[in-house]
C-alpha cells in the first residue's frame, strides 16, 4: 500500500466514521496494516483537565504478549510534554522514539521492555478546536523509519 492510498483510506475512513471512536479505531488499524507494527493505540485530550487519557482504543497483534503495556498505558495520564503522546500534544508534531524501552522519556518504557516492544512514533489528531488526541504506534524492535513510514509521519 503506497502512502498515497494511505491517505486516502484515512480521508474515506474519516468521511463515513459514525463517531470519533470508529474514526480512530479505523485509523489505528489502518496505519498497522501500512506499517505491520504490532500496536497501535489512542489518547484523548481532557478539555477540562489538559492531559491526555487512553480511549481504551487498541490494535494488538497479540493481546497477551502486550498485556502489561496496555495495563501500563491505562493508568497513565500524560500532561503536555510528557512521555511520547505528551510530547506530541505540546509540540503538534510528529514524534519518533528510536528504542521506547531505554528512552528516558518514555514513561511506560519498563512495560515496554516487558513486552518486548521497540520503537514508537506517534502524531496528533487536531480539529478546529484544537488537539483532539494522540494515536501512537509501537514496533517489535528498535530502529529508524523506513522511508514510507517518514513520509507518512511528514
Amino acid at each position: 500500500m503506497s502512502v498515497g492510498a494511505v491517505l486516502r483510506a484515512a480521508a474515506t475512513m474519516a468521511y463515513e466514521a459514525d463517531s470519533v471512536d470508529q474514526m480512530f479505531q479505523s485509523a489505528l488499524d489502518l496505519v498497522c496494516a501500512f506499517t505491520g507494527w504490532p500496536i497501535g493505540h489512542a489518547y484523548r485530550v481532557n478539555h477540562e483537565t489538559g492531559v491526555l487519557v487512553s480511549t481504551g482504543l487498541w490494535h494488538l497483534d497479540d493481546s497477551d504478549r502486550f498485556a502489561a503495556f496496555v495495563a501500563a498505558t491505562t493508568e497513565t495520564s500524560l500532561s503536555p510534554g510528557h512521555g511520547l503522546a505528551g510530547q506530541i500534544l505540546n509540540t503538534s508534531r510528529p514524534v519518533w522514539i528510536e528504542n521506547v524501552s531505554v528512552d528516558r522519556r518514555f514513561v511506560r518504557r519498563k512495560a515496554a521492555a516487558a513486552s518486548g516492544i521497540g520503537s514508537g512514533f506517534g502524531f496528533p489528531i487536531v480539529s478546529s478546536r484544537g488537539a483532539e488526541g494522540v494515536l501512537e504506534f509501537f514496533a517489535a524492535s528498535p530502529g529508524l523509519p523506513e522511508p514510507e513510514t517518514a513520509e507518512l509521519l511528514s
